[in-house]
């Protein structure tokens, strides 16, 4: 007896989401999203597509059928969201920009991580991309000076938690999380990164030699450096498995990458042994494969081969993909042994246990060791 997808476990609503994946989509798949239309609740699919934030990807695809394929209520939603994501996207673009000019004058190295960088190479249109917050990387000695140079642009810490010891002490700020956020004055949420991951022995690359090699894009007239294809997969496969891939928008960035050139898949699979993150590697591939239709090469088949927690990895992705997101706050036992099975080095679980103790030390010292470190 053949084995059954994974993806018919899923509700039609998440089917047709993932049909929906391409800015290009093809033949299959617009059949695909005709033959699911009579099966979807309207109101489910909208509570979905805004959880897995992907509205402007699906109206894009929805609105190339006939009219009347999909209900009016469906379609009138998602092309006010659609429209609502395009001003947030040239919101993003402005503060790219000022935020461009600003450390290019002061020669502070600058590398976008995702977002509108990603949409402008791989969708073409920067609107089809969901747009909510700009992460980007510099080296950790310029945290303060960009923090307070934000700040006198009017951005205001968005955690209790950004406080000035964490920020002037190299060695707390070491294992302290890799990120501070800060919101601009439009509501805009600004992740400034001086680790590009939480572990450092998830992915380990120097970010100054993923600037060196970098790939150049034009946002607006602009020249701005992102990270090169390779590098930038893998970076993608390590962030969404590290997050479970609960979360179909960043799923559905692997079809627009994977498909966009002809990639050298040894030179690939070498580059995610030597970073640490080839566990994570070959499960975004096969989620791609499974969710998407992506057709595995095979030196990344026999690859999987040998990868044996790989469908029980999946088999987790796919039990939370369409759960509620107030459902996934709190780990399950399973989900943190999942976290553990991507690890490839015995320094991540030091690293991991280290912050952990640290972050416990922190809840309940916080404030003398705020008032030590003044």
């Amino acid at each position: 007896m053949s084995e059954v997808s994974p993806i018919k476990s899923l509700s039609p609503e998440m089917q047709l989401l993932c049909a929906c994946c391409r800015v290009k989509p093809r033949a299959e798949d617009m059949r695909l999203q005709a033959g699911l239309a009579t099966q979807i609740n309207a109101d489910k699919l909208l509570a979905l597509a805004i959880r897995q934030r992907v509205e402007p990807l699906l109206y894009h695809n929805l609105k190339q059928h006939a009219r009347g394929v999909f209900p009016d209520q469906v379609m009138e939603a998602l092309a006010a969201r659609a429209r609502r994501n395009a001003v947030n996207s040239l919101n993003a673009i402005r503060i790219n920009l000022q935020l461009v000019r600003m450390l290019r004058e002061r020669g502070i190295p600058f590398l976008p991580m995702k977002g509108i960088t990603l949409a402008q190479r791989y969708y073409g249109e920067i609107g089809l991309r969901h747009t909510k917050d700009i992460d980007f990387w510099i080296p950790a000695e310029f945290v303060k000076t960009v923090r307070d140079l934000l700040m006198k642009h009017g951005c205001q810490p968005h955690y209790e938690h950004d406080i000035k010891w964490a920020l002037e002490n190299e060695e707390l700020r070491r294992i302290y999380p890799n990120h501070l956020v800060l919101s601009d004055p439009s509501g805009m949420h600004l992740e400034m990164h001086w680790r590009l991951t939480l572990n450092s022995e998830t992915f380990k690359f120097d970010a100054a030699e993923m600037l060196a090699c970098g790939e150049p894009v034009e946002v607006a007239g602009e020249p701005v450096t992102m990270m090169a294809p390779v590098q930038l997969l893998l970076y993608l496969c390590m962030h969404g498995a590290r997050h479970g891939w609960w979360r179909l928008k960043w799923l559905i960035d692997l079809p627009q990458v994977l498909e966009s050139r002809d990639w050298d898949w040894p030179l690939v699979l070498a580059e995610a042994r030597r970073a640490n993150c080839l566990n994570a590697l070959l499960l975004g591939l096969k989620m791609a494969e499974q969710l998407f239709g992506w057709v595995v090469p095979e030196q990344v088949a026999a690859s999987m081969k040998n990868q044996y927690l790989l469908n029980w990895q999946m088999k987790i992705v796919f039990q939370y993909l369409d759960k509620p997101e107030e459902s996934l706050v709190r780990l399950t036992f399973a989900q943190k042994i999942y976290r553990l099975s991507l690890a490839e080095s015995a320094g991540f679980f030091w690293e991991d246990l280290h912050r952990r103790w640290f972050s416990m030390h922190y809840d309940r010292h916080s404030r003398s060791l705020a008032q030590q470190a003044e």
